[in-house]
């Protein structure tokens, strides 16, 4: 995982590195100082996670950052992705259009 104060194009101030394929769920924490200045002071930043092999499960990301004596959180989910409004609507016309089917008269 790389952590960047604004884009990607600069040089990560935190790198970490995951080992031992198939081990347990990995919950690491970071801590800075509070004599330092804050990674983010803006409330906004660049984490990127790079698999080399196999497959990485991102469940959840929590940030918790005090910028100029105030304390800020945020907890983000991994969501499923959902179908998009315009996708619905074909699938909803294409079940209408084979649900109505002209009647054939014998």
């Amino acid at each position: 995982m790389d952590y960047f104060s604004n884009s990607v194009l600069e040089f990560p101030f935190l790198s970490h590195f995951f080992g031992a394929p198939g081990s347990d769920p990995v919950d690491i924490g970071y801590g800075f100082g509070l004599t330092q200045p804050p990674p983010w002071p803006d409330l906004q930043g660049v984490i990127r996670v790079t698999v080399l092999s196999g497959v990485a499960h991102v469940e959840k990301l929590t940030v918790k950052e005090i910028v100029n004596g105030g304390f800020y959180s945020g907890t983000f989910f991994a969501v499923v992705p959902e179908p998009s409004t315009y996708s619905l609507l074909i699938i909803g016309i294409v079940c209408l259009g084979k649900s109505i089917r002209p009647s054939r008269r014998t």
